[in-house]
Order: C-alpha cells, then sequence, then structure tokens
C-alpha cells in the first residue's frame, strides 16, 4: 500500500526538479504578472476526452495523452511526468491507493506540508481561490501554489495548478500538478488543455 506522504513527496519532488530542468535554458516570463486561480471548467476539469487512437503512456493508476511534441520526462508505477514541446512547464499525474485513507482535504494537507519542508516559502498564492470540483470524474480540490525552486544558485519563482482528489471512500489519491515559471501560469494551462482533458483514471 501506498502511504500519502511517500506519494506527495515523490511526486511534487520530482515535478519540481523537473520543471527547473525543462526550464534552465528558456527565457523567463515575466514574474511580475499576475496568477490568478484557473478555472477548473476551462482548464482542467469536465469528462475526460477520449485519445482517439493517438499515443499515449501508462502506469497502473493512469493513462496520459502523449500528444506531438511533448514528451515523457518520468515514469513509474504510480506517476507520470510530461513536458511540453516548448519546454516551459510539466503536468505530472499521480494516483494510487492510500493506507490509511484520508480525504481530499486531508491529501491537500499532506502535499502542502510536504512541500513546505523542502521549500518553505511554498504558498498558495495570494489573490487566488481554492474551489471543489471534479477532474475527469474524480471529485477533489483545485488550488493554485507559489514558491521558489533553488539549484546551481539559481532561485526560479514557480507556481503550479494543483488537483488533488480522492475516492469514494478515501482510500485511493489523485494528484494533477501543471507546473510553470511564475506569470506564465494560464499560457500553459491553456497549451497542456488537451493533455488534462485526456487524463483517465484507472483506479476507483
Amino acid at each position: 500500500m501506498i502511504i500519502a506522504g511517500v506519494v506527495v513527496l515523490i511526486v511534487v519532488m520530482g515535478g519540481f526538479g523537473t520543471v527547473l530542468a525543462v526550464v534552465r535554458n528558456s527565457n523567463t516570463p515575466d514574474a511580475t504578472s499576475s496568477v490568478s486561480s484557473p478555472s477548473p471548467e476551462t482548464s482542467q476539469g469536465g469528462a475526460a476526452t477520449p485519445i482517439n487512437g493517438g499515443q499515449s503512456v501508462s502506469n497502473v493508476g493512469e493513462t496520459v495523452p502523449l500528444l506531438p511534441g511533448w514528451t515523457v520526462l518520468s515514469k513509474d508505477s504510480t506517476s507520470i511526468t510530461v513536458g511540453d514541446p516548448g519546454h516551459t512547464g510539466v503536468v505530472t499525474v499521480a494516483s494510487g491507493p492510500i493506507n490509511p485513507a484520508q480525504t481530499a482535504q486531508q491529501d491537500m494537507a499532506s502535499l502542502n506540508d510536504s512541500l513546505r519542508s523542502k521549500y518553505p516559502d511554498a504558498k498558495i498564492c495570494p489573490g487566488t481561490n481554492i474551489s471543489t470540483s471534479s477532474f475527469n470524474g474524480e471529485r477533489g480540490i483545485y488550488y493554485t501554489l507559489c514558491l521558489t525552486v533553488s539549484s546551481g544558485g539559481r532561485s526560479i519563482p514557480t507556481v503550479a495548478s494543483v488537483f488533488v482528489g480522492a475516492n469514494a471512500d478515501g482510500s485511493v489519491i489523485y494528484l494533477v500538478m501543471s507546473i510553470t515559471l511564475e506569470g506564465n501560469l494560464q499560457t500553459f494551462l491553456e497549451t497542456a488543455k488537451p493533455v488534462l482533458q485526456g487524463i483517465q483514471w484507472k483506479l476507483f
């Protein structure tokens, strides 16, 4: 069985480390741009969109469409991380069983605590909202995180649109993080929209 804290540590740290790598040589968007909460209905939520014969990558918990130019950056039995063609961000998807069972709110708290242990300035972005909705059929919580990722003497303001959910009895966690540079979230979510809408959960 997968412990929730272990899942979020592995997935989140891997995701933020990956986005730092893929954007290291890219131009940084204007960090003064405002951050607004993405609409679940337009950016991520709603019914799953069939992949219609296109390429995809799967593990035991989810299937993620692999659109032209997108690349698989990491994959294991519980998580998949893909990067966009322009190397501006990554989408990390994870799901797996949890013991003991937890609600989506508890999963969110575990995720945030894990992040703060590594990134002390991690916080819900000012001026954004926390909302509840469905992501491709599973209920959960949407919110936006801001934090600074540091490596090799370089500090990069980073933002993530987060969905964390749980099944009816709390025995399965669902996690989707769209991670990019501060000031680029809405643009990246639009780029990633076909990927996000095509994610299919396999554990219920």
